[in-house]
């Protein structure tokens, strides 16, 4: 946040989370892709690849659609 207005941008952003048909398929196409190049253990630091177990499968893409 640079802005002051971004405050009140990401306070709406949380109490009323939404996405576009768009941006939902541009972030299963982003998690398809980092999953298929093993992103995490080649550019995650050692102490931070525990993410690629505790994050979501890249094809389950289920969670896209809980806030719509």
């Amino acid at each position: 946040m640079f802005n002051p207005y971004h405050i009140y941008d990401n306070i709406d952003a949380f109490y009323n989370p939404k996405m576009s048909d768009e941006e939902r398929n541009l972030l299963k196409t982003v998690r398809k892709v980092a999953k298929i190049n093993n992103v995490s253990k080649t550019l995650l630091p050692e102490h931070y690849q525990f993410l690629e177990d505790w994050a979501p499968d890249s094809y389950d893409d289920s969670d896209l659609f809980d806030s719509a």
